[in-house]
């Protein structure tokens, strides 16, 4: 019988070793959810996520656009009145490439290429003439300018259409295109001119005939007897 409670005693469970649950105000602290992160870092992160996709979109946006502003105002010049009251175009030459390679200009007008060499080799432009072909004794060239110089090429075309350009020494990489247009006639809108009639011309009714006057009326003497 005392080995019966001996054996009791030992297998029974203290009070001690019971620890209850951590308590905060009064309120027991759930278990952490799967993956180790309780449930107010898990809303910190959910709230978190929509910022930095909101971030991460307006730095892809600033950057897209920085990147268009740059490519334009590099490829973009702006004509400047010349001496003569023509326009200027500004036209740097780099190695190997004009900018910017296309040019868009109106028949019939004076043009003047300002050519700035901004690279290290020499380089020189020249426009196919109305037959569009390299060679053929009617092209516009320019003289061969040497690195960090500045030349000029002045031209007029009466013939719309897209002209090649070329560098002499780099044809194959160095090459544009020259746009020639002709704008629409302008039409003026005026008021109408009535148009005149011919002299006697009448209406559809024909002239007024005036009414006939009646016969005057003459008396006679009646004759009487001896």
């Amino acid at each position: 019988m005392k080995r019966i409670l001996r054996l009791l005693r030992r297998t029974a469970v203290r009070p001690s070793t019971i620890r209850p649950p951590a308590e905060v105000s009064g309120a027991c602290i759930p278990p952490p959810p799967c993956g180790g992160l309780s449930n107010h870092e898990r809303n910190k992160r959910v709230f978190q996520q929509p910022r930095i996709l909101l971030a991460v979109a307006l730095a892809s946006a600033l950057g897209l656009l920085a990147v268009a502003c740059g490519s334009s105002s590099a490829d973009i010049t702006v004509p400047t009145p010349g001496p003569g009251g023509e326009p200027v175009i500004r036209v740097e030459m780099r190695d190997n490439r004009f900018s910017p390679a296309n040019l868009t200009v109106r028949t019939g007008k004076k043009y003047i290429l300002e050519l700035r060499n901004k690279g290290k080799l020499a380089h020189n432009l020249r426009i196919a003439g109305p037959d569009n072909v390299y060679d053929s004794g009617d092209d516009l060239v320019s003289e061969l300018i040497a690195a960090g110089a500045t030349g000029s090429l002045a031209f007029t075309f009466d013939k719309p259409g897209v002209y090649n350009i070329r560098c002499d020494p780099h044809a194959v990489d160095m090459v544009g295109a020259l746009t020639v247009w002709e704008p629409p006639p302008i039409v003026e809108i005026g008021s109408p001119t009535p148009t005149p009639t011919a002299e006697g011309e009448q209406g559809e009714e024909g002239p007024t005939q005036p009414p006939a006057e009646a016969p005057a009326e003459t008396a006679t003497e009646t004759p009487t007897g001896p």
